[in-house]
């Protein structure tokens, strides 16, 4: 009978100090997904892919910084992004008619634009159309289009390294930015007679009472 009850509370310790251990690690990886640190690549193609770690947070903090959504419910994950679109400086040929004047008195040749005019520039990720008048300058139509893919995942750290909980954003547009990331997934604790520890500790009593 002692030595059932000896090692009753021998595996009773060994599953307080389980219990400890996943709290403490639970606890390292939200301390250590506070960072909005962001790190930045460009592929081969241009793309900018921006990474960073996870923000796991409880329902409790995570209600301080997630956005009101419309449709959605019981959100579990959510990621705003800032973003800042640059045109580079780039020249671009321009024709257009002139009209030719000779100054009666003097025959001096003078050469004008004839106006209206209406300029148009586009490419794969933008478009400028803009129409010159005499007294002002309209435009017409300017847009940039851009493509974003949002992966969420693990990234490996290595054999025998638990990988770390990331998110990553392409953006397909060169000239797009991303500026800033704040990602927020949601800790849904399993309950504790789901945990591996309380699996183990049921268990090694059942051994002990089997014994």
């Amino acid at each position: 009978m002692k030595n059932k009850l000896y090692k009753f509370f021998s595996i009773l310790v060994i599953a307080v100090l389980l219990w400890l251990l996943n709290a403490i690690s639970n606890n390292f990886d939200k301390v250590e997904s506070d960072l909005n640190a962001i790190t930045k690549e460009r592929d081969k193609n241009g793309s900018l892919i921006v990474t960073q770690n996870q923000q796991i947070l409880s329902m409790k903090d995570a209600m301080k910084v997630l956005k009101e959504t419309k449709n959605v419910s019981k959100v579990s994950q959510q990621t705003q992004m800032g973003t800042k679109t640059t045109i580079v400086e780039k020249k671009i040929p321009v024709y257009f008619e002139t009209i030719k004047y000779v100054d009666s008195n003097t025959l001096d040749t003078f050469e004008w634009m004839k106006l209206p005019y209406t300029f148009v520039h586009q490419d794969s990720w933008s478009k400028l159309e803009v129409t010159i008048d005499p007294l002002d300058i309209t435009i017409d139509t300017m847009y940039m289009i851009n493509n974003f893919t949002i992966s969420v995942g693990e990234k490996s750290n290595g054999l025998f390294k638990k990988p770390t909980p990331i998110v990553e954003i392409k953006s397909d547009n060169p000239y797009t930015d991303i500026t800033s990331v704040k990602n927020v997934t949601i800790d849904t604790k399993k309950p504790f007679y789901k945990t591996f520890w309380f699996g183990g500790v049921v268990g090694a009593l059942a051994m002990i009472l089997l014994i």
